[in-house]
């Protein structure tokens, strides 16, 4: 595979998916491909800047959240992409249901059978086909990053912070009220609130197959849209409870986000403002056990357990089939289940108090994440993929 890979930054909360470029590109470039990072963010952003991109032989392109799929210059850039021939991997970070409106501005061209589609839940996968009509799409899960300039192999004993958790809140609210649709949507609120692991469109599928009902496929499309808000409910249903019950530990627990101010249990613990990627990791390199809620993944990953793991942290994580998969419960990774927080505070108590064993589970993830969940094993994967999509192109 010759020419360079070209990499495209856009706008970023936190910073987080841009920094996902940058190690991304040091991944590749360590395995001896070139590669090219256009900002598509900037005012210097230019046709003349594409051009020069484009000046060299250029091997693929990859973008998250399908950044840099129209090269920054609309549907132009799209079909510029599909008459050249060269593969783009754009490689989502969270549900797809959140970028319906990319895709339908893909779909207005249509989408191009040189565009890898990856996500981060395999079940996912079955979603894209509610997006467009795409002809190649993979799992592709997260990766973990380090914190620049800190000891993330330090013992627990010298880690200045108990639990650290990052993250934003917002009151939970019914959004779809008054939709027309708003008591099919109650239901799925309440099926994916009593339902570990299920996400928001098998909860649709199964509050219509209750009632009996049959939609076109472009009907369900429509009540998918109106989905992700339900979606949304419940996670903040979530990290509410979830940091309701773990502030019984008081000043064990740190988080770091916006909105906590709204919950009142959040006044006996510490909270500060929220912290772009960086200064996230330099938390997971200095915490004894990083929390995260994952919400309704199936069988995915998020960047924060990775990290946590991969900077010395123990990972505290609700449960789903591909943490199963891939790591030892109690031996590489600590989860709980969403139905279940209740007994969070004394299962981190106890993890808390016993330091040997907090670092027995930090260097056995840190391990495993070294050897399968570096960006540099995701730069490998997306290589094979084009590979794969060349191969079929020929």
């Amino acid at each position: 595979m010759n020419g360079r890979v070209l990499l495209f930054k856009g706008q970023s909360r936190y910073n987080v998916v841009r920094d996902f470029i940058d190690d991304l590109a040091a991944a590749f470039n360590e395995l001896g491909k070139e590669t090219l990072v256009v900002d598509l963010s900037l005012e210097s952003h230019t046709p003349q800047v594409i051009q020069e991109a484009f000046s060299k032989e250029c091997a693929f392109a990859c973008g998250f959240n399908l950044n840099g799929c129209d090269l920054g210059f609309g549907q132009e850039g799209i079909k510029f992409l599909q008459d050249v021939g060269i593969p783009y991997v754009g490689m989502l970070v969270d549900n797809p249901l959140y970028h319906f409106d990319k895709f339908r501005f893909i779909n207005a061209v249509g989408m191009p059978e040189n565009f890898v589609i990856t996500c981060v839940d395999k079940y996912h996968l079955e979603l894209m086909k509610c997006c467009s009509k795409i002809s190649f799409s993979a799992f592709l899960p997260h990766a973990g990053s380090c914190a620049a300039q800190a000891d993330r192999f330090k013992d627990m004993d010298r880690r200045s912070k108990d639990i650290v958790f990052c993250g934003s809140y917002s009151k939970p609210s019914i959004s779809w009220a008054n939709s027309g649709a708003d008591f099919l949507l109650d239901d799925v609120a309440e099926c994916m609130l009593s339902t570990e692991n299920i996400q928001v469109q098998d909860a649709l599928q199964e509050v219509l197959k209750a009632r009996n009902y049959t939609l076109s496929p472009e009907f369900f499309q429509r009540l998918l849209c109106l989905s992700v808000h339900v979606d949304y409910y419940v996670r903040s249903i979530r990290r509410g409870k979830l940091i309701s019950e773990l502030a019984k530990l008081g000043a064990s627990l740190n988080i770091y986000g916006n909105g906590w101010e709204d919950l009142s249990c959040t006044k006996t613990i510490n909270v500060h403002k929220a912290v772009n990627f960086q200064e996230a990791l330099l938390l997971m390199a200095d915490a004894k056990i990083t929390l995260n809620l994952v919400n309704s993944f199936s069988y995915g990953s998020h960047e924060r357990v990775f990290s946590a793991m991969l900077n010395g942290s123990v990972a505290l994580t609700d449960s789903n089939g591909y943490w199963r998969d891939e790591f030892e419960q109690d031996k590489e990774i600590v989860t709980y289940s969403t139905l279940k927080v209740d007994e969070l505070p004394q299962v981190t108590a106890t993890l808390l108090a016993d330091i040997p064993r907090l670092n027995s589970i930090a260097e056995a993830g840190q391990k495993k994440v070294e050897q399968n969940h570096t960006w540099k094993a995701r730069a490998q994967e997306i290589i094979k993929l084009v590979q794969m999509l060349d191969g079929i192109s020929q």
